[in-house]
């Protein structure tokens, strides 16, 4: 139908003073869109066949990844299981040591005190009662089933880590703290055309509005 670099040149040169230019400008603003319609349809057909392709191979990719995300999901889970009952023995473990390790120090403390009192002489008791100060607890650590990182054969790793899942159990008051200050502002999202379609459902009116303003605005829809 045109040129696309003639017409171009022609609408860049194009100034508007008169109807009659008013409505030349409105016969191109059609003719561009019947051209944008024309290229679509030049271009369609192969887009569509290769949708279809991305579509068939993005299938067979989702399914054979969702299965392995499954076999993935499944054997964490009896790791998670076997390790938390293992960090479990570990702790009580660790408690009976740490037990054993403080009754130890009590009754070496004793022994010596005992001894001091015994002591035939002034230097020998203080000799004794300094060496009962200095029983102090030895760090006696419980032997460990599961360590947090574990390498395997085929030269890769797991590592354990400390992390949080947050459940979000009413919006209203997340955006209540947000507002506070108490949660930062770059935790949420607001979305413009969500705004927008709940104003034109509303009919709000123009103007200025806590966080947001409305500006009514002519929009030229074009038909071919």
């Amino acid at each position: 139908m045109y040129d696309m670099v003639t017409l171009a040149d022609k609408i860049e040169e194009t100034k508007i003073t008169a109807v009659e230019t008013y409505d030349m400008m409105a016969q191109y603003l059609v003719d561009c869109s019947t051209m944008k319609k024309e290229v679509k349809e030049e271009y369609d057909v192969g887009i569509d066949l290769a949708n279809q392709t991305h579509k068939h191979l993005t299938g067979k990719k989702k399914a054979k990844i969702d299965l392995i995300v499954s076999l993935e999901s499944a054997i964490k889970e009896k790791r998670l299981v076997y390790k938390q009952a293992q960090d479990k023995i570990k702790e009580e473990e660790q408690l009976v040591l740490d037990e054993a390790e403080a009754e130890r120090v009590k009754e070496e403390q004793a022994r010596l005190l005992e001894e001091a009192e015994k002591a035939e002489t002034p230097e020998e008791r203080e000799a004794l009662e300094e060496k009962a100060d200095e029983v102090v607890e030895k760090v006696v650590t419980a032997p460990t089933v599961v360590n947090d990182k574990q390498k395997v054969a085929s030269g890769g790793s797991t590592t354990w880590i400390k992390d949080i899942e947050v459940v979000i159990t009413d919006a209203k008051q997340v955006c209540k703290s947000v507002a506070s200050g108490a949660i930062p502002i770059t935790v949420v999202e607001i979305k413009p055309t969500k705004l927008k379609a709940w104003a034109k459902l509303t009919l709000v009116p123009e103007g200025k509005y806590k966080g947001f303003n409305i500006i009514n605005k002519d929009r030229e829809r074009v038909r071919s």
